[in-house]
């Protein structure tokens, strides 16, 4: 019960009779300017990185502290000279001032040929240009307002209380260019919508709180990323950013890092050219060093390193196989930058959680939660997921565990209980950004033009969308809104019922029909690894394993005879994907139908005769699709022309279709006689499907398509940014 009251008492609450929440300040003030991972403490005279003091002598303090004072503007030289030596002081004032700024910049780091602190303005003096945060004094913002009598099912959530909020004045207030302000605020929220015509994505906050980058998604399919600060009401595009994920930042704040096409990117905030880091496929998150190295995660792989500079990315961190684990996803580097955090899943729950590691000893590593949540520090807090809630609890530096209990910041935070990920952001100085879950789908039956000619079963997280061979079922894969786990499926919206396939530990994923439709084989990683199982369609008898190996496999297709299933695996080391055919007679020893190199093979699919196989490859700059006869895998055709995914056959074989980038489903007219034949690609409509998770199918006859699709309002749910967000949890 106390335990309860306390939660209760974290949470920020707003009674529906208060309306509006109070504006008040706080009467104390302190002496500390923040910037970047830095923090300038006035009164103890102490210049501090992520919290330990760097060491710098008496006089570059004090300039520090004028430029700081001024930041943004320019300090004439004989300004300087009048505020820090005495008019009877005999100095070579000219020397001394010189060396003072350059003892300033080798503490920060900096350099004169490319300041990203101080810059010199020739002939005139010197301009402090970093975004400065003086937690001295926010202007006026908002706390809790007292709570009037009424019942307690009156209480607003805090997504909801947020749209009550101005937003332009109280984001305005906290990013200073001064330390001498009205005193501290304590709480600040506002929200953040996506530009017109686009929905929201991911978000990442800058280390030094300035600035905050999310994703977006055009209504043409497209993904770019957008940026504004934290002082502005107007976000703009940063260019060459298409189809970016997996966003972080550089830890002094000035690039972005992400993935896209293939390649792990930066570039910088303030604009330029978009540079090339190593190539990474199938990214799950990303942490930036301050010695100059990025850890990454890897679709169902270990952490991989590379130097922020270019290079060839390495493994860092190994799978452990003993403990069932099947994934390193969502690294993030704690302030001292000898220590990181990472989620590992695996099917034990004892193994499965957010987990500690040593950059210089990565064998070295213990969990710190069983929650399935990557984890952000910030502010003296962990912030991690429980449950489609934003939780903190306390984390001391020194002894790297938590204490304490964890507190709800917001609720319904979008996140997925499989592999830990979560739209939330936190930089050094309490701020915080999130986004609110997206809604559920639906699946959906679409005609040739996009016309949607209606939805079917309930909604929900799905994946993974298979049709049966009569086209009476559908057979997909639902994500767990508590457990790290998916749960195969079969819908047959004429007679409204629904067959669970796998439960308990079982996990089940990219399910495939018998040409009979009395049978599925599917995915699962109950064993660490993703081996490839079978069991009725009709939830009736044991399933049965049909291969097991040591490297993750995704099965997509079984041939219309029944005799073959392809599968895409894992090349150790590489990071490819070949294709695989595992015979369904005789002692089915499997064998490799086309090796990928370092490329990844995805999503392979029989031609009705079975004599071609289509299929996506990223071995080119972007994905695109081919085709390649079968069984010997010769005469290579390339079907899109401008990138594409998912290919799919029309039963008579003679149309293919497929996914471009841009989520335009497209169709192709072929032969495949002695020779195959490829008409030019037609754009037929756009679609939702943007990953390869997505997934559709045609009807026999090509006339429609069933896919997954939001219902009701598109608008997507806003960014909530939290400034001095610790506030709201305390008592």
């Amino acid at each position: 019960m106390q335990n309860q009251e306390r939660t209760s008492q974290n949470q920020l609450r707003y009674t529906l009779e208060t309306g509006p929440p109070t504006v008040m300040n706080a009467q104390k003030s302190s002496r500390i300017v923040r910037f970047g991972v830095f923090e300038v403490d006035l009164e103890a005279g102490e210049l501090r990185r992520n919290g330990a003091q760097v060491r710098l002598q008496e006089q570059p303090f004090q300039l520090l502290a004028l430029l700081l004072e001024r930041a943004g503007d320019i300090y004439s030289r004989d300004d300087l000279r009048q505020r820090l030596w005495q008019e009877d002081t005999f100095v070579d004032f000219d020397r001394s001032l010189n060396t003072a700024v350059n003892k300033i910049r080798d503490a920060l780091g900096d350099s004169a040929e490319n300041p990203r602190f101080i810059q010199t303005v020739p002939k005139r003096g010197y301009r402090f240009i970093c975004p400065v945060l003086g937690v001295a004094s926010p202007a006026p913002t908002l706390v809790e307002a007292p709570p009037a009598a009424g019942p307690s099912g009156t209480r607003v959530r805090l997504w909801q209380m947020v749209t009550a909020i101005f937003l332009a004045g109280l984001a305005g207030a906290f990013v200073m260019n001064r330390f001498n302000r009205p005193p501290k605020a304590k709480l600040a929220i506002f929200t953040v919508s996506a530009p017109e015509k686009t929905t929201l994505g991911e978000t990442a906050v800058s280390p030094d709180g300035s600035r905050i980058v999310f994703s977006v998604r055009e209504l043409d399919g497209k993904r770019s990323l957008w940026i504004r600060s934290v002082d502005s009401i107007s976000p703009h595009p940063l260019p060459g950013t298409d189809g970016a994920a997996s966003l972080f930042w550089s830890p002094d704040s000035r690039f972005i890092a992400f993935f896209a096409r293939g390649g792990l990117y930066k570039v910088d905030a303030s604009g330029g050219p978009v540079q090339l880091i190593c190539e990474a496929h199938d990214a799950a998150g990303g942490a930036w060093g301050s010695d100059g190295n990025i850890l990454f995660g890897r679709k169902l792989d270990s952490l991989a390193r590379v130097p922020s500079a270019g290079g060839a990315p390495q493994s860092f961190t190994r799978l452990d196989v003993s403990k069932k684990e099947s994934r390193h996803y969502w690294p993030s580097i704690l302030p001292d930058n000898q220590h990181f955090l990472y989620v590992v899943t695996s099917r034990l729950p004892e193994v499965q959680g957010l987990w500690l590691a040593s950059q210089t000893n990565p064998g070295e590593k213990r969990r710190l939660l069983a929650d399935v949540s990557k984890g952000v520090y910030s502010s003296g807090q962990l912030l991690f997921v429980r449950g489609g809630v934003l939780m903190a609890q306390p984390f001391d530096l020194r002894k790297l565990s938590v204490r304490g209990e964890a507190a709800p910041i917001l609720d319904r935070v979008f996140s997925k209980s499989v592999g830990g990920y979560g739209r939330f952001s936190a930089s050094m100085n309490d701020v915080l950004s999130a986004v609110e879950a997206s809604r559920n789908w639906r699946f959906t039956w679409y005609d040739r033009k996009g016309n949607s000619q209606g939805a079917f079963g309930a909604q929900g997280r799905y994946q993974f969308v298979s049709l049966s061979p009569d086209q009476t079922r559908i057979a997909a894969d639902a994500m767990s809104e508590t457990e790290p786990s998916y749960r195969l499926f079969v819908l047959d919206p004429n007679r409204g019922t629904t067959a669970i396939v796998t439960t308990g530990a079982a996990t089940g994923n990219f399910p495939v029909w018998s040409p009979d439709g009395k049978s599925l084989a599917f995915g699962s990683d109950r064993e660490g690894v993703y081996n490839i199982y079978m069991r009725s369609s009709a939830d009736v008898g044991e399933e049965e394993l049909l291969f097991r190996s040591r490297e993750n496999k995704f099965v997509s297709d079984w041939s219309r005879d029944g005799r073959y299933l392809i599968y895409a695996e894992r090349v150790t080391g590489t990071g490819g994907q070949d294709l695989w055919v595992l015979p369904m007679f005789g002692d089915r020893k499997p064998f490799r139908y086309l090796p990928a190199n370092t490329a990844t093979l995805r999503d392979a699919r029989f031609s009705p005769d079975g004599r071609w196989v289509a299929y996506a490859s990223d071995e080119s700059s972007s994905t695109q699709v081919y085709v390649q006869s079968f069984p010997g895998g010769s005469s290579k055709i390339q079907i899109s022309t401008a990138g594409g995914m998912q290919p799919r056959w029309r039963a008579d074989g003679k149309e293919l279709y497929y996914v471009a980038l841009d989520g335009e489903l497209m169709a192709v007219e072929v032969k495949a006689n002695h020779r195959f034949e490829v008409g030019d690609p037609k754009p037929l409509f756009k679609t939702w499907i943007d990953n390869i998770e997505a997934g559709y199918e045609p009807s026999h006859d090509g006339q429609r398509f069933v896919m997954l699709a939001p219902e009701g309002d598109l608008s997507s749910a806003p960014l909530t940014v939290i400034l001095n967000w610790t506030e709201a949890i305390k008592p």
